[in-house]
């Protein structure tokens, strides 16, 4: 008996000592790129207006990533793993606000829109392409591996049918590498249009 018990608790202590391991893994292993939005004229970070909301999706998929941010002057957005191009569009849209009132009720026609809400056939998405590098991260085998992203280009085209108060005007790459690290990537820089 002594022979079969001392055996099974130097085996019990072993696997208890191998289980207790100090890794400390990413609660998230999704890598996101920081953009910062910036006026176009003075270069200055702009905070979005809270009448103002920005919805982005790819332009391949139905998914939305970034749905109706109002208020901000940063966002995160994940980049595809699996291929080394985001095409990304930006929809700058007034939010509605909802008074009450049917469109006869205020003399307008449906798609004519009002002073301070456009037409909802005006809202044209801008794009943007960022062309990037995938390279797998692994921090232990215990850990989920991750993809780290380097930037190699980004470029922006505004919609010409965009009547709507904000566009994109260009894109800035800040920081190439994308990794866990909170820094901004691309910096946004939005003008303003003459549809006011």
């Amino acid at each position: 008996m002594k022979r079969f018990l001392q055996p099974t608790l130097i085996g019990i202590a072993t696997m208890l000592l191998g289980a207790c391991t100090n890794i400390d893994c990413p609660l998230d292993n999704v890598v996101m790129m920081q953009c910062g939005i910036y006026d176009a004229e003075t270069e200055q970070p702009l905070t979005l207006p809270v009448e103002w909301a920005l919805s982005v999706k790819p332009a391949d998929r139905d998914t939305i990533l970034l749905n109706r941010a109002y208020g901000t002057e940063s966002f995160l957005l994940p980049l595809k793993e699996g291929e080394e191009k985001d095409t990304l569009l930006f929809f700058l849209a007034p939010i509605s606000y909802d008074t009450g009132n049917t469109d006869e009720e205020e003399g307008t026609q449906e798609g004519e829109g009002t002073e301070n809400q456009p037409a909802a056939t005006s809202i044209e998405p801008d794009t943007l392409f960022v062309n990037h590098i995938g390279t797998p991260h692994f921090e232990s085998v215990d850990c989920p591996a991750s993809v780290f992203h380097n930037i190699t280009e980004a470029a922006t085209k505004a919609s010409p049918k965009n009547q709507l108060r904000w566009t994109l005007d260009r894109v800035k790459l800040v920081r190439t590498a994308v990794n866990y690290d909170d820094i901004e990537n691309l910096r946004i820089y939005l003008r303003t249009t003459d549809n006011q």
